[in-house]
């Protein structure tokens, strides 16, 4: 975490370091840092797949679906309107332990697994 941390710190304007930083903090169950990190990410780069879902998710986990909206018309017009790809509508993604899956995707290449397999 100190080196997406720092990473923010020297190249404020790379958005891979926000990411990772909310990666870590949702698989560490720190929702609230978790969605800082994505909405100062997106801010700065609004077209990144795997960030915008687990935006998505995160805000929907908090009950906060107005908010989810956003993000997920984003996806969908980044799918050219399928909303098939998307994967979080409606759904419930567990993995072990019963934590919701997460797309953890690359950051650094833009190239970003679908959630749903």
């Amino acid at each position: 975490m100190e080196a997406f941390e720092k990473a923010r710190q020297l190249a404020p304007q790379e958005t891979p370091a926000y990411f990772g930083l909310g990666l870590l903090y949702m698989q560490n169950g720190e929702v609230d840092k978790a969605l800082e990190a994505y909405r100062e990410g997106l801010a700065r780069d609004a077209e990144d797949t795997a960030a915008n879902q687990n935006y998505a998710l995160l805000l929907m986990g908090k009950g906060g679906f107005r908010e989810a909206v956003e993000p997920l018309l984003r996806l969908k017009r980044m799918n050219g309107g399928d909303v098939r790809q998307l994967g979080v509508a409606g759904r419930r993604h567990s993995g072990a332990r019963g934590r919701s899956r997460l797309a953890p995707g690359n950051h650094a290449t833009g190239k970003h697994p679908p959630l749903c397999h």
